[in-house]
């Protein structure tokens, strides 16, 4: 599965790009960071994509990223995940077009959610 990882401008996310390239199935094919550069890569990369796993932590712009990338493909997945995705924000993201949408803190729940999507349907 071709994955995305769509940084906010403030954050690295290296344990979480450790997580994705460690995940049977899924294939880190891009690490974009901030808003305007991760628009305008889903722009011109339409069939780039199956997964976006876009971080929330300071950036509301992000919640635009999430929005953009359910439009340019309503079939793909898209997952938010940061430290500030809980109560509104967490809504906010599912609202924007996430499937999901896991507190980082969480990382286990965000590990286990990516096994069953790369392991497909049961």
């Amino acid at each position: 599965m071709k994955t995305i990882l769509i940084k906010d401008r403030f954050s690295d996310a290296p344990v979480l790009r450790e997580m994705l390239s460690a995940t049977a199935g899924l294939e880190v094919t891009a690490t974009l960071a901030g808003a305007d550069l991760a628009i305008t890569w889903l722009a011109t990369h339409h069939d780039g994509w199956d997964l976006a796993v876009v971080v929330v932590e300071q950036d509301v712009a992000q919640m635009d990223v999430i929005a953009f990338a359910r439009a340019a493909r309503p079939a793909a997945k898209i997952v938010a995940t940061g430290s500030i995705v809980c109560g509104a924000v967490r809504s906010e993201c599912l609202r924007c077009g996430a499937d999901v949408a896991f507190d980082s803190r969480r990382i286990g729940d965000l590990a286990d959610w990516l096994d069953r999507l790369s392991a497909g349907p049961s």
